[in-house]
């Protein structure tokens, strides 16, 4: 079975090869005057922040800076489909290959962009977390026992810099990751594109310090189609029109940097712990996602499931036992699980006893090690 630590040289979420998501909001706010720097130890060696801010060539007296989250917009998914992006050719050169955390999921990816750290200090370890005996997941914060401000405790950036506005769908203005993970913001709510672009074109304009526009519409695609589909290929087609015509609006003392939290794979295969006796033998649940799992044994039974996992998955996974590896240093405040697993290949890992069938059968899925998953872009714009 392939070990976590191979993975940490390059492939993975925390290596010194490639910037990290952690490290973008607070290149923004430097580009606005405003010096930030981690709150936390970090896990061994990282990309310096001053190489990513000489290459974003932010400088330090901007007006405005607009960072353009497109959920699902992974750099590899990015390079198979340049010929769909006449915009994003256009700036092709500017491209910085950066990397999300683990997992490489949304929940987890935009914590730790909006607070500048890893998933060990945030306590935001996938979709979905055990909570008390059954599941929750951290979008809603539906069966989380504990409120999202306290479950995750570091105070976003926004409030460290000065302030920011957040212009994303107004369903999102009340919800659990909002307050986990946009406090402290001016939340602008515009439910379509359209909206959301004029709204950033506005900010930009007036020079008003930092703003966060947010798209999810291509993920949702990528989870029910698949990110080789036709859908996906024309969402991004209008991905990349809308980013042109806020661009057209950027002037000289402002930046746009684009990103996003995560990449995507299509999914080839299902392992089903309903069918699968040697997974379901001796666990209580899963949780987490089907490319990450949250493995949880029954009381006593730990060693001989995850033994068992282990003989049974082979090279198709990593099990990681000693999580703080995974999480950026240290095991994080609420996570429970015996091991995480991570999936390689195209497979899945799912539980169809217990999870909703839309969320069995993903076409699209993420959350795993693979550079398809962690691979982002990070470039500015304009």
């Amino acid at each position: 079975m392939p070990q976590f630590t191979s993975y940490q040289a390059g492939t993975s979420a925390y290596t010194a090869d490639y910037p990290h998501i952690t490290q973008i909001m607070r290149s923004a706010y430097r580009g606005l005057g405003v010096e930030l720097t981690p709150r936390f130890p970090r896990l061994g060696a990282e990309y310096a922040e001053t190489a990513l801010d000489e290459r974003l060539q932010l400088g330090n007296d901007l007006r405005a800076v607009c960072v353009v989250l497109i959920d699902g917009m992974g750099l590899a998914q990015l390079e198979e489909c340049r010929a769909h992006t006449p915009f994003l050719r256009s700036v092709w050169a500017n491209m910085i290959e950066g990397r999300t955390v683990l997992p490489s999921t949304t929940a987890v990816a935009l914590t730790s962009l909006t607070t500048g750290e890893y998933p060990c200090d945030t306590n935001m370890t996938g979709w979905s977390v055990k909570s008390g005996d059954k599941t929750g997941n951290l979008i809603s914060f539906a069966e989380i026992e504990t409120p999202a401000m306290q479950f995750q405790p570091v105070e976003p950036l926004f409030s460290l810099g000065g302030g920011a506005k957040v212009i994303s769908a107004s369903r999102f203005a009340n919800s659990g990751l909002t307050d986990a993970a946009f406090r402290n913001t001016e939340f602008i709510g515009a439910d379509s594109f359209d909206a959301r672009i004029a709204q950033g074109r506005r900010h930009l304009q007036r020079g008003e310090g930092l703003c966060y526009l947010y798209w999810s519409e291509l993920d949702h695609v990528g989870h029910e189609y698949g990110w080789k589909s036709v859908k996906w290929t024309d969402e991004l087609e209008q991905v990349d029109a809308q980013l042109r015509t806020l661009v057209a609006a950027c002037p000289s003392d402002a930046a746009v940097i684009l990103t996003a939290d995560h990449g995507m794979i299509d999914v080839h295969k299902r392992l089903d712990l309903a069918s699968e006796k040697a997974l379901s033998q001796g666990v209580a649940l899963i949780a987490g996602e089907g490319r990450a799992v949250h493995l949880h044994a029954q009381p006593g039974k730990q060693a001989e499931v995850l033994d068992r996992w282990a003989d049974f998955l082979g090279d198709c996974a990593i099990i990681v036992r000693e999580q703080e590896l995974a999480f950026g240093g240290r095991k994080p405040k609420y996570f429970e699980a015996d091991a995480l697993v991570f999936s390689l290949g195209n497979q899945v890992i799912v539980d169809s006893r217990v999870q909703p069938a839309r969320q069995v059968n993903l076409r699209g899925v993420h959350g795993s090690v693979t550079r398809a998953e962690t691979a982002i872009p990070i470039l500015r714009i304009a």
